[in-house]
């Protein structure tokens, strides 16, 4: 089995991690893939908006305790 999540995050909050990382000087390229990244969003099961790291991962378990366990296959 397998889960499509989309893991997001505000453009300030994620500027603000880029940044505590060392890596500023790739803003504008990273902003060019968080564009390009964000096209996809809607091809995910779920879209996690990923403000605090307990809560997004405690959405991702719920989410796939939560998934269907069987497929139906036609006959």
């Amino acid at each position: 089995p397998f889960m499509s999540v989309f893991v997001d995050a505000s453009d300030e909050l994620l500027d603000t991690r880029l940044g505590l990382r060392g890596d500023s000087e790739h803003r504008r390229a990273v902003i060019a893939q968080r564009t390009d990244d964000r096209l996809h969003r809607e091809c995910c099961l779920h879209v996690l908006d990923n403000v605090d790291l307990d809560e997004s991962l405690n959405q991702i378990l719920q989410w796939w305790h939560d998934r269907p366990t069987a497929l139906s296959h036609p006959s």
